[in-house]
């Protein structure tokens, strides 16, 4: 028999069809779902991201945190009567580092046994995917990633709500949701703690996290000298800003000078990071009531211990 050659019967209500394997459950890991002529499918994905590391005041490492804290009560949501889900959204500008940060959380997620589900713009092909996990493996822990949320609502915004906290949710799952433009997103998202319960700014690098990134990068190639003047040479940059600076350093051999200056004039308008650090969290509830959040408001949350 050609090794190519379908082994087991695949049974679908009445309909039996050849399949090359069968599992009782699903391999950690990240999955992206797609039309298929078969219907839903989940097509399984590599992380891909350039040497992944943690920076200094990460907000990689809060979300783990919050999510250990939130997998580890699941008896009280149910003793309450609650929906066992949680929601997290990071904002920030691009090149932050938000989804380097969803990629290390995803790592450490997978290797513990959990599915990430890439939730496509196609919100209808989210939901069908989500359900037929569901129905197969109703207790395994599911991270639904909804990158650029903004773009998702804009054509999905009813089936969105819906699969958020409406007809459609699911159980023991958590939403991990980025966007560059907060102040895009409508209420019903940032104000509604059933759907996204805790904010995370995501701000441009402080110089310990720059200085980490450009360790790693330069590895030995450049004198502590040359990292102490790239550091300073570079407040404000974001990831990708660095990223592209070191490629122009590293490869293309261009002076430091020279491709600060360069990267410069790609910067949208001056970013810094501010004293508190590259991240801000604030929980939903506690900013519910206010059209915006200030500066002073955060200071106050975080005396009140609302920040983590």
């Amino acid at each position: 028999m050609p090794e190519n050659t379908r082994k087991y019967w695949a049974l679908n209500g009445e309909y039996f069809s050849l399949c090359d394997s069968s599992a009782e459950k699903l391999e950690p890991g990240y999955y992206e779902p797609e039309w298929t002529n078969r219907g839903v499918a989940l097509i399984k994905r590599g992380l891909k991201s350039d040497n992944l590391f943690e920076v200094p005041e990460s907000v990689s490492a809060d979300i783990l945190a919050s999510m250990g804290q939130f997998w580890s009560r699941e008896d009280r949501f149910r003793e309450c009567g609650l929906m066992f889900k949680r929601g997290i959204l990071l904002h920030g500008p691009p090149g932050a580092g938000k989804t380097c940060a969803i990629e290390l959380v995803c790592n450490r997620l997978i290797a513990e046994g959990a599915l990430v589900i890439m939730g496509s713009r196609a919100v209808n092909l989210l939901q069908g995917a989500l359900t037929m996990i569901r129905q197969a493996e109703p207790d395994r822990r599911l991270v639904v990633i909804l990158e650029d949320i903004d773009r998702i609502i804009q054509n999905f915004d009813s089936e969105l709500s819906s699969l958020l906290d409406g007809e459609k949710q699911i159980d023991n799952v958590i939403f991990l949701a980025t966007t560059n433009y907060l102040n895009t997103l409508p209420a019903t998202i940032t104000k509604r703690p059933s759907r996204f319960d805790v904010l995370y700014e995501v701000g441009m690098p402080c110089d310990e996290a720059r200085r980490r990134y450009l360790e790693t990068k330069f590895d030995g190639a450049g004198s502590d000298e040359i990292i102490d003047e790239a550091v300073k040479a570079t407040t404000g940059f974001s990831f990708a800003h660095l990223r592209e600076m070191t490629i122009r350093m590293l490869v293309f051999d261009t002076p430091l000078d020279q491709a600060r200056d360069e990267i410069g004039t790609m910067l949208a308008e001056p970013q810094a990071a501010t004293n508190r650090g590259p991240i801000r969290c604030v929980e939903v509830a506690e900013a519910n009531d206010a059209d915006e959040i200030t500066d002073a408001e955060f200071e106050e949350i975080a005396r009140r211990g609302g920040l983590p």
